[in-house]
C-alpha cells in the first residue's frame, strides 16, 4: 500500500481546498522484476531528456504541451513513470546523483501535472497544484511540495506554511538532502518567470548547477547606478530569502536585505555590479519584480 504522511497544516490546507491525494502515475505498466528496475534512473533520465529536446523551444524556453501530450515520447515516459512505484530509492547513488534524479523528476512531474491535470493559462487555475501533483516512489506518495521542500530543501518546509515538510515519524525523511540553494534556479513551476527546463546529469551537476545561475544574472536588472543604490531582484528571492541567509522577515517585505545581496553578489558576473555588492556596509532599497505565473507554454 501506498503510504503518505502530512504535517498538521498541510492536513487542514488540503481539506480547505479539497485537494485529493492522488497519483499520476498509478496505471498498469508497474514491473517488478529487478532486471528492468536495475537501471531505471538511467532510462528515466534519457526519458526526459528526449522530452525536454521534443518539447522545449531552445530560444524561448517555451513549453509545446499541446504537442508534447500526443507525442509517443510522452507515452513511453509515461510509461516508465508507472515503474517507479517499485524503485528503491536507495540506490540513486551519491548525494549529486540523488539531486539530480530529484531535480529531472520535479521538472518532469511538472510537465506531467500540466498535461493530466488539463492546465490551460496558468497553474493557478489547480488549487494547491504542488501539493496535488504527485508521483508514488518506492512505496511512497511524492508531491512536488514534497521534493522541493522535504527533498531538495532539507526539509525546510514551504515558505508560506508553518513548520517542516515532513514531520519527525515520516519515513521519507531518509532521502532529505542538504540544501543547495542553486536548485532555486534548476526547478520549474509552469510559469513564465521560472527559470528554463534543463536535465541535469549527475556526473555534471555542479557545473550544470552553476550555469543555471546564468537566469539569476539575467534577472538581476535594475541596479541603474551602483551610485543610486536600486537592487531589482527576481521575486523568488524573496519567497526563499532563508535559503540565502537572509532574514525569514523578507518574504512578508520584512527585515533587512544586506545578507541575501551579500550571498548573490558572488554569482553576479558584471564585474561593477558584483564589486558593489559585495561592498555594501549598509542595506539599500530592494524590489522584488512581479511573477509572472501564464503558462511557459501552450
Amino acid at each position: 500500500m501506498m503510504k503518505h504522511k502530512q504535517t498538521l497544516p498541510q492536513k487542514l490546507l488540503r481539506r480547505l481546498y479539497h485537494v485529493p491525494l492522488e497519483v499520476l502515475n498509478m496505471h498498469p505498466q508497474v514491473s517488478p522484476e529487478p532486471e528492468v528496475m536495475s537501471d531505471l534512473g538511467q532510462r528515466l533520465h534519457a526519458a526526459v531528456k528526449d522530452l525536454k529536446q521534443h518539447a522545449v523551444d531552445p530560444v524561448t524556453g517555451q513549453v509545446a504541451y499541446a504537442q508534447v501530450a500526443q507525442s509517443a515520447l510522452y507515452q513511453g515516459y509515461r510509461t516508465l513513470t508507472g515503474q517507479l512505484a517499485n524503485l528503491n530509492l536507495d540506490t540513486l547513488g551519491d548525494e549529486q546523483a540523488q539531486r539530480a534524479f530529484w531535480i529531472n523528476i520535479y521538472n518532469a512531474l511538472t510537465i506531467d501535472a500540466i498535461i493530466a491535470l488539463g492546465v490551460r493559462e496558468s497553474v493557478q487555475e489547480v488549487p494547491q497544484f504542488w501539493m496535488r501533483a504527485a508521483y508514488h516512489m518506492g512505496g511512497y506518495r511524492f508531491s512536488l511540495d514534497d521534493i522541493e521542500h522535504g527533498i531538495l530543501r532539507g526539509n525546510a518546509g514551504h515558505p508560506f506554511i508553518p513548520g517542516r515538510q515532513f514531520g519527525p515519524d515520516d519515513p521519507r525523511l531518509r532521502w532529505v538532502l542538504p540544501l543547495d540553494f542553486r536548485i532555486h534556479f534548476a526547478l520549474v513551476c509552469g510559469a513564465d518567470s521560472c527559470p528554463p527546463i534543463r536535465v541535469y546529469d549527475p556526473d555534471k551537476l555542479d557545473a550544470q548547477l552553476h550555469l543555471a545561475l546564468f537566469w539569476l544574472n539575467i534577472h538581476v536588472t535594475s541596479i541603474q547606478s551602483p551610485s543610486h543604490g536600486q537592487v531589482r531582484l527576481p521575486r523568488l528571492l524573496m519567497w526563499y530569502s532563508g535559503d540565502f541567509g537572509a532574514h525569514l522577515g523578507l518574504r512578508f517585505g520584512l527585515g533587512k536585505s544586506l545578507v541575501l545581496l551579500r550571498a548573490i553578489a558572488p554569482f553576479i558576473q558584471d564585474a561593477r555590479k558584483r564589486d558593489w555588492l559585495l561592498g555594501l556596509q549598509a542595506p539599500v532599497p530592494v524590489q522584488f519584480a512581479p511573477y509572472n505565473w501564464s503558462l511557459n507554454g501552450a
